[in-house]
C-alpha cells in the first residue's frame, strides 16, 4: 500500500499597515496602526520610513519576515510586540 505524504501549504502570509511611529538609529523600530512593533534585524541604509507610510510585512525564509517600504525596498524585521 502506497503511503500518502501530506502536501505542505504554500499559504502566502502578508499584512499591510500604516506607520504610526518610526524610531531611527542604526536600526529602526516601527509601530504600525494595528499595534504591532517591529525592529529592523539588518542594517539597510536604503530602507527609509516616515509616519503615515504604508508598509507590507511578508513571511520570509527560515521564519524571518520582510518589511517592504513604499519605495519597494525590503529589509528583514523581527516582531517584538
Amino acid at each position: 500500500m502506497k503511503r500518502k505524504t501530506p502536501k505542505m501549504s504554500k499559504e502566502k502570509i502578508e499584512m499591510m499597515g500604516t506607520v504610526k511611529e518610526a524610531l531611527k538609529g542604526t536600526q529602526f523600530i516601527v509601530t504600525l496602526d494595528n499595534g504591532h512593533v517591529w525592529v529592523q534585524s539588518e542594517t539597510n541604509s536604503r530602507a527609509r520610513l516616515a509616519v503615515g507610510d504604508t508598509v507590507t510585512i511578508k513571511k520570509g525564509a527560515l521564519a524571518s519576515y520582510l518589511l517592504i517600504t513604499p519605495s519597494k525596498v525590503a529589509t528583514r524585521v523581527k516582531r517584538v510586540q
